[in-house]
């Protein structure tokens, strides 16, 4: 059985007789797609990436990615909807980060 209470999942297990409850918080503030793209697009002219372009890819381990040879920034739908402002935030400028210094600096490698 699952419950939620007051923003907390509880299940419910029953194996063998014994009665197992497994809780874990639901995130509530996670990142909206629109909101992402609007929070990128502002932060990259801000650090003078206007000619850059912003896109979404459908990864499911790389957040975030920066294209130097096509001046692309682009971020993870799927990783986008299950985490929070910060760390979107955090992952953008991270790539930001990539696109101001250039490629071989050593991160990549």
């Amino acid at each position: 059985m699952l419950t939620v209470i007051k923003g907390r999942k509880y299940l419910v297990v029953r194996i063998f007789g014994l009665i197992f409850v497994l809780s874990f918080t639901v995130k509530t503030d996670s990142m909206q797609i629109e909101d992402a793209k609007k929070l990128t697009l502002n932060l990259m002219s801000r650090h003078g990436l206007s000619d850059w372009e912003f896109k979404f890819h459908n990864a499911k381990r790389i957040f975030g990615t920066c294209y130097h040879t096509r001046k692309v920034i682009a971020l993870s739908k799927e990783l986008v909807q299950i985490n929070d402002v910060e760390r979107v935030t955090n992952t953008v400028l991270h790539e930001i980060a990539h696109a101001l210094v250039g490629r071989g600096h050593g991160h990549d490698y």
